[in-house]
């Protein structure tokens, strides 16, 4: 298990915001080349690799490598820099965060700056700033410094603390969805040298957290009878949450979807990975519908049958999300059993 550890720790470390996934991307082909695959990217930025089998039916298994993040929107005369948001940010956690800006090969650290409160009045320390109120301090007393550190409109960020190991869990930025990658990733090791009756199409795909679009891509050039999604989904069981409103919980092992804001998924194959799981003893659970959307919900404007297993995340699209290891373990061993069972559903 601490091979998948440290894979984890790896992949969610990597810089990749949506429309910036060049790192992790590198990452992962690197990873893939020492396996043997061959692969290719697309014009949009997918990376996929594919394994063929000996029928005619085809699965696509998919995760985004994009993360939520930022770019500089304005610098100003005294040299302090404006963002907006790439993706879902949680604006009230941005205070007093470091955000990491990509140069070229380099980075460049700014912090988001936030009056101390003795200079609040108690109004305004109940409410949280808004983006548009942020400025990110870099250290510099000039926009003539800024320029000349390489940050200029249009340079992404993240927020980014490396990630660790803490008690069951491990922390880190981008499990959501490097969770999915290292998932993904697991498969083409397990399942390189295994004769299926189908082929596989591995799918890395780009800027799933601004709507999908890697993934309408990957539709149109691949036509997957099956769409397979592995994500990091938000777990929300935490002190002061009413258990009605857990949309999943660590500990109780991979969730699967029923319906989403992107999808509804299929019922039939969604009873095949329920028994897939149960003939296995591994534990599972439901994630609430209605919550969040996957890149499930491009696959399923095509003629194809749509599934989304996910490992539960606390506090996603922050720079501090926690994953299960038990969970994590456990939905790799869910992906693996169904993969290894896929041509019983086919049949």
């Amino acid at each position: 298990m601490e091979k998948y550890i440290k894979l984890l720790m790896n992949l969610s470390d990597a810089f990749g915001p949506s429309g910036f996934e060049e790192d992790i991307r590198d990452l992962i082909k690197e990873r893939i080349r020492g396996l043997g695959y061959t692969y290719s990217v697309d014009r949009r930025g997918n990376l996929i690799a594919t394994k063929k089998g000996t029928g005619n039916y085809t699965v696509i298994v998919d995760a985004h490598m994009d993360e939520v993040g930022f770019m500089v929107k304005y610098i100003s005369e005294r040299g302090f820099i404006q963002v907006v948001p790439i993706g879902g940010y949680d604006e009230r956690i941005l205070p007093g965060h470091i955000i990491k800006f990509k140069i070229n090969n380099d980075f460049v650290e700014g912090v988001f700056s936030t009056l101390p409160p003795h200079v609040l009045s108690p109004d305004e320390r109940q409410k949280p700033l808004k983006l548009d109120k942020l400025w990110v301090d870099v250290g510099v007393s000039s926009r003539k410094e800024v320029l000349k550190m390489g940050i200029k409109q249009g340079t992404p960020g993240v927020i980014h603390y490396p990630s660790r190991k803490m008690g069951n869990s491990i922390m880190g930025k981008a499990f959501d969805d490097r969770a999915g990658c290292a998932v993904l990733l697991y498969l083409m090791e397990e399942l390189k040298d295994v004769n299926l009756p189908y082929d596989i199409v591995f799918a890395f795909a780009v800027q799933e957290e601004v709507g999908l679009r890697g993934a309408e891509v990957i539709k149109e050039q691949y036509k997957g009878d099956i769409a397979l999604i592995f994500e990091g989904t938000l777990a929300t069981d935490m002190e002061g949450v009413p258990e009605k409103s857990m949309i999943t919980q660590v500990g109780k092992g991979p969730a699967l979807t029923l319906m989403d804001r992107s999808v509804i998924v299929s019922q039939k194959l969604l009873r095949f990975i329920e028994h897939v799981a149960e003939t296995h003893n591994i534990p599972y659970q439901y994630k609430m519908p209605g919550v969040g959307g996957t890149n499930g919900g491009a696959y399923a404007r095509k003629n194809t049958e749509v599934a989304v297993i996910a490992a539960p995340s606390r506090n996603i699209h922050s720079a501090t999300s926690l994953i299960n290891v038990l969970d994590f373990e456990n939905t790799l061993k869910l992906a693996k059993e169904v993969m290894l069972s896929l041509h019983e559903y086919i049949e």
